[in-house]
């Protein structure tokens, strides 16, 4: 089963309140609010939506739509993507666009609203309505286009937001990234730090820094979410067993499989399942 680098989903939100609970995963997230009102909390924050806004959300922020406005409907545009997209794009452009994500400075705001993004959100909207139009295409060089428009409108985000973190160490970009293509590809087996530390020839304690600063999170919990972004997707689209899906994820048995499901997820597999059938 293939795991994609961008995926572009469109939600209609139901009306009322829902419950938070926690849920991680490793994908970046842009959120586009084409129309309706509500409330996202995030961790530790309120947020109203309102037509027009833009919310970016890193990987290692719990945030959910909390309430909408039962008056208006509620439709966005969703466009998840894996950080090594990010850093990719970032090492092409010579622009560390990471920093739209992680180590911000305080006082970030999640959202960009109609006077934050000014004379730039019609432009913004447009590059992100391109990236859901050729992502949902299949004509030649499609996915290709859609990261050069997600590029683009991350790009024009940049330019609204004053930042000052901590600049990534020359040449990490490359390094980083080839250690996430590697343990996106390699998830299900088991993964020893010392060799990433190898592919990106970089010592340990370095690597580690570098690693947090460029993917929100420590290595073993980024392996970890990708294990369980993978069960999730396998509960929503097989019929394989809980215990075929534990071993498919680089589990070894169920108890530890489902324990470390409900820790990201807020949920059990059985609950994911059962949404499905729903």
């Amino acid at each position: 089963m293939k795991d994609h680098l961008l995926n572009v989903y469109t939600v209609l939100s139901v009306p009322g309140r829902r419950e938070f609970y926690p849920h991680h995963h490793t994908e970046l997230e842009i959120a586009w609010f084409r129309s309706g009102r509500g409330t996202y909390t995030v961790t530790g924050r309120e947020y109203n939506i309102g037509a027009g806004d833009i919310f970016l959300f890193s990987n290692n922020e719990i945030h959910k739509i909390t309430w909408v406005d039962p008056s208006i409907p509620m439709e966005a545009l969703n466009i998840h993507f894996q950080p090594r997209l990010l850093l990719s794009q970032s090492e092409h452009t010579g622009l560390n666009l990471s920093r739209l994500f992680f180590n911000r400075c305080p006082g970030f705001d999640n959202r960009l609203d109609s006077e934050t993004l000014g004379e730039a959100g019609d432009e913004i909207r447009q590059a992100l309505s391109s990236v859901e139009r050729e992502a949902a295409g299949d004509k030649l060089g499609s996915d290709v286009l859609a990261q050069i428009h997600l590029t683009h409108a991350l790009v024009l985000m940049l330019r609204l937001i004053d930042y000052f973190p901590e600049a990534a160490p020359p040449g990490s970009l490359s390094s980083i990234s080839t250690a996430l293509s590697y343990i996106d590809e390699n998830f299900r087996s088991d993964i020893r730090l010392d060799e990433l530390c190898s592919l990106a020839n970089m010592s340990r304690s370095n690597f580690e820094r570098v690693f947090v600063l460029l993917a929100g999170m420590t290595v073993s919990e980024y392996t970890k979410r990708r294990r369980i972004d993978h069960a999730v997707k396998l509960l929503r689209t097989t019929n394989m067993t809980v215990l075929e899906i534990a071993l498919a994820s680089g589990y070894h048995n169920t108890a530890n499989f489902n324990k470390q499901f409900r820790v990201v997820t807020g949920k059990t597999p059985k609950d994911v399942r059962r949404e499905r059938i729903g």
